[in-house]
């Protein structure tokens, strides 16, 4: 098994593409921590993935949020041994902010940002310690896709910056010695920026 004594911390893991991420690295051998604001969703799928026989944990956690993040790291690393691998995969939706951009309410815009963006910084932060003390690790974020038109503008503004913030927050999280930083195109113009370190 490829992850084998990993661990995996993931946001939004308690459906969709953060569920997958989940399910296929339990079935590699790693432990997952789903850190999700939906909690019942989360404790649903970690149940599900237990079953497997692979270890699982739900953990509630707003990534927006610095010691909401920081409270469900020190919880993973207290049951599960410690953080591994990260993924950044809790985002606001296009479908939810789509619109103008000027004409995007402004606090919808700072929620947009906190999550997209400020989430990464406080999920990288939150676990850099355990991270630098394994010996390294991997950060990543999901990828991002073009939309044309202004009605994506602010989402398609709040993922793309995601790209650096992702590298350098892995780059710091996990240590320059042991880190290597990926932009890739992929599939439909989507761009996936990540950031890398042996494991």
């Amino acid at each position: 098994m490829r992850f084998k004594d990993k661990v995996a911390f993931i946001t939004g893991g308690g459906r969709g593409i953060g569920e997958t991420y989940a399910r296929a690295l339990a079935a590699e051998g790693a432990a997952v921590a789903l850190a999700e604001i939906d909690l019942p969703a989360a404790q649903a799928v970690a149940a599900s993935i237990e079953d497997t026989g692979a270890r699982a944990i739900a953990v509630a956690c707003d990534v927006a949020d610095q010691s909401s993040v920081d409270a469900a790291v020190a919880h993973t690393v207290e049951h599960l041994g410690g953080v591994d691998i990260l993924i950044n995969n809790a985002a606001k939706h296009l479908m939810e902010y789509a619109g103008k951009p000027t004409e995007l309410p402004r606090a919808k815009w700072r929620l947009m940002l906190d999550v997209n963006v400020i989430g990464i910084v406080n999920c990288a932060a939150a676990c850099r310690p355990s991270m630098r003390e394994r010996g390294g690790g991997v950060c990543l974020r999901d990828g991002v896709e073009q939309v044309d038109g202004e009605a994506g503008t602010g989402w398609c503004g709040s993922r793309h910056g995601s790209v650096p913030v992702s590298a350098g927050g892995g780059r710091d999280a996990v240590g320059p010695a042991r880190l290597q930083a990926a932009d890739h195109a992929a599939e439909r113009g989507s761009r996936r920026g990540a950031a890398r370190g042996r494991l």
